[in-house]
């Protein structure tokens, strides 16, 4: 296997064009393409997915100490769902459907003043919701999804919704190491958020969903 400067990277995806930046960039770092498939002395496996269920060679067993991946096997701690049920109390009760929905029928019914959402993993959509919508939402498509209590008022910052990105790098898992970069993103909507009408969305839980609409950041 030919390797550049800096060793050997290799790539995995259903859809390569996806990952067609990353490329760029290892090939401008004098990294040499290898094939996943059949050359196995890479030094950076890049996944645009989760690739060890699908591809038994690539079990942690079977790979070196020395390579580096950027998917860590069973390993869901930077997953939406996961973070929301971290047991905080300042995290608002969140529930990953299909497998808690008895859980979330029980506090929708127990709780009649909240509000709840409904989250996917493509980090948009988000909408309010009812148990029965997102039975619904469940037959129409297989895609895992999670329901969360809608904060009201929203925190606001001058009137706007904002978002904070932290960013670190995970080393290893045994020992634990990581580390976070000093630039941060702070991301705010370019308007001003509107007044949510919160007895129009409760008088309306039980019809349809309603979506968030006011600007995302």
């Amino acid at each position: 296997m030919h390797t550049g400067e800096s060793g050997a990277y290799t790539l995995l995806s259903d859809a390569p064009e996806a990952l067609r930046k990353i490329a760029e960039q290892f090939e401008k770092d004098g990294y040499a393409k290898a094939d996943p498939w059949y050359e196995r002395d890479w030094d950076v496996m890049w996944s645009l997915g989760y690739p060890y269920q699908r591809e038994r060679s690539l079990a942690p067993q079977f790979l070196r100490a020395d390579q580096l991946i950027n998917r860590y096997p069973v390993a869901r701690f930077c997953a939406k769902s996961s973070l929301a049920q971290l047991p905080f109390e300042f995290i608002p009760q969140a529930f990953d459907l299909p497998q808690q929905m008895p859980e979330f029928v029980e506090a929708y019914a127990k709780h009649p003043e909240k509000l709840w959402v409904r989250k996917n993993q493509g980090h948009r959509g988000v909408r309010l919701t009812t148990p029965h919508e997102v039975e619904l939402f469940q037959r129409k498509s297989a895609s895992p999804i999670f329901v969360q209590e809608f904060v009201k008022p929203p925190h606001l910052i001058c009137g706007r919704k904002w978002d904070v990105g932290v960013f670190i790098v995970l080393t290893s898992l045994e020992p634990l190491r990581l580390y976070a970069y000093q630039d941060i993103t702070l991301r705010f909507c370019p308007k001003c958020s509107r007044p949510p009408q919160f007895e129009f969305m409760a008088a309306a839980r039980n019809s349809a969903t309603i979506p968030l609409a006011n600007p995302a950041p």
